[in-house]
């Protein structure tokens, strides 16, 4: 599949979960043009290198959190960020549309008016 099929399911998604996606600052940026640059891109194709090259981890899609790998045991749900200590657990597990709106202070509306967490 390429972007130009896939892009329909990618805005289906971002308005299931009550994110722009179309225009300046919307997800869709990530699909193309220069979002799409960096995700191929030298360094988080190190970042994804640097899990490989680790003992465990989940499968594709590769997601971060500042910079450090998700543990993610379901398409739908991360529970901790890997450590070269282990796996640290974070503070509010659940999808990562979860994980995002828990760091963001204030949390704007779409993260006020979702519903509680996901569990696995």
């Amino acid at each position: 599949a390429d972007i130009a099929t896939l892009g329909p399911a990618f805005a289906a998604c971002a308005a299931e979960v009550g994110l722009r996606y179309e225009g300046q600052g919307g997800i869709g940026d990530c699909a193309g043009g220069e979002g799409l640059r960096l995700q191929l891109g030298e360094d988080y194709g190190g970042k994804i290198n640097w899990v490989y090259d680790q003992p465990h981890w989940t499968n594709a899609p590769f997601l971060f959190l500042n910079g450090r790998p998700l543990n993610c045991p379901s398409p739908t749900y991360c529970d901790s960020i890997w450590t070269p200590e282990g796996d640290e657990p974070l503070a509010s597990p659940g999808s990562l549309a979860d994980i995002a709106c828990s760091l963001l202070d204030p949390q704007p509306e779409v993260c006020r008016s979702r519903p509680s967490p996901s569990s696995e």
